[in-house]
């Protein structure tokens, strides 16, 4: 987890400084969600191991571990969200829930990572209305 803690945090700050600022919030948001879900792709099996992880830390460092990244996830989508949504952290928190209901959609086998990514489209654009 730690590996990945490090790989992840440079790859979603990367994908945060690469956003174009003159895409839709919808389209901001799933660049960054289709970087995010391309990462797990390298290595799908390794991913389902370190999503249950996340989930559920092991110890209180893997907890400091997840909540370092998903603080960084946060603020960037807050970033994003900020200029169409009534509260900006409520509204990035629950973009994230939807991208990662997506992400265990795919990794369990229930939807093709396309149409896991187009049902994230149609749900995120429905929430920034």
């Amino acid at each position: 987890i730690m590996v990945f803690k490090d790989e992840m945090l440079e790859t979603v700050r990367d994908i945060f400084a690469r956003l174009s600022p003159k895409a839709s919030p919808v389209d901001q948001l799933m660049v960054v969600f289709e970087h995010m879900m391309a990462y797990h792709a390298r290595d799908i099996d390794l991913s389902r191991v370190l999503l249950r992880e996340l989930v559920m830390p092991s110890s209180l460092d893997r907890r400091g571990d997840v909540t370092e990244l998903m603080e960084a996830i946060y603020s960037g989508l807050m970033g994003i969200v900020r200029p169409v949504a009534d509260d900006p952290e409520v509204t990035a928190r629950s973009a994230f829930a939807l991208y990662y209901f997506a992400l265990i959609s795919w990794l369990g086998r229930g939807f093709e990572r396309q149409a896991a990514l187009a049902q994230l489209r149609t749900q995120l654009s429905a929430l920034l209305k």
